[in-house]
């Protein structure tokens, strides 16, 4: 993971619509903003893996990197399993991070699925200007914020490589261990961002109203009367079977 340390200072962020990026079939709206003359966007999925790939074989080359598998990870973002961000200068592809959900990382009563940063690289003209920190903070920020079962995004880095260190301090990961990475022959250090409060529940649906009770059958008063014994002299003579008002005498 090629990560140049940055300088991290806040900028003023202004949201664009992301007009220049349209499917092929449909126009697609995708987050966008530029800061500091440098345009962060997330990638649509049918952006070409191959061009990825060249720009982490050309720029993120460092003792700490290896890059053999890299198109075959960018190769996933057509079938939507990873998500690609770039920071661009002008028209000039300038830096990308990709991130996608694994089960390798979890930690002990973590809630949904947890996310890990895959490739994280800046071109050597604009390292140490806060590009490498401001694409990181916005895959996590996006992945936290939009992917409702996201609540973890982790990152793994060489435990010597200074700069990528520096890089997800300054995204506001918090470090978690540094252990013996024994598949790829490292120290390796763990950082980490969570959502706050977890994976948003959904609200408890309200209980089924009560079933509505059958009408009860409107028995006239005369009959209420008759049944009972009472007298029913009240009763209007039209309304009592054959014209005539019971004797009760």
């Amino acid at each position: 993971m090629a990560a140049p340390s940055d300088d991290d200072s806040d900028g003023t962020a202004t949201p664009e619509a992301n007009s220049d990026v349209k499917h092929r079939a449909t126009p697609v709206k995708l987050p966008s903003y530029t800061r500091e003359g440098i345009t962060y966007r997330q990638l649509p999925q049918w952006h070409k893996a191959e061009e990825l790939y060249e720009f982490r074989r050309e720029h993120g080359k460092s003792r700490y990197n290896v890059v053999s598998d890299a198109l075959s990870h960018f190769k996933k973002l057509e079938q939507g399993s990873i998500h690609v961000w770039a920071a661009y200068d002008q028209k000039r592809l300038v830096g990308l991070v990709s991130a996608e959900a694994t089960s390798e990382y979890r930690t002990r009563n973590g809630t949904g699925r947890p996310w890990a940063i895959g490739h994280l690289v800046v071109r050597a003209s604009h390292r140490r200007k806060g590009v490498g920190s401001a694409l990181v903070r916005l895959a996590a920020a996006l992945l936290l914020a939009g992917n409702q079962q996201c609540a973890e995004v982790y990152a793994s880095v060489n435990a010597d490589d200074d700069a990528a260190i520096a890089t997800f301090v300054r995204a506001g990961f918090e470090e978690l261990v540094t252990h013996a990475d024994l598949q790829k022959g490292r120290d390796a250090t763990v950082f980490r961002k969570r959502r706050e409060g977890g994976v948003p529940k959904a609200a408890p649906k309200p209980p089924a109203p009560p079933r509505p009770k059958p009408k009860a059958a409107v028995v006239p008063r005369w009959q209420r009367d008759y049944a009972e014994g009472r007298p029913v002299y009240s009763v209007a003579r039209d309304s009592y079977p054959g014209g005539e008002p019971r004797d009760s005498s």
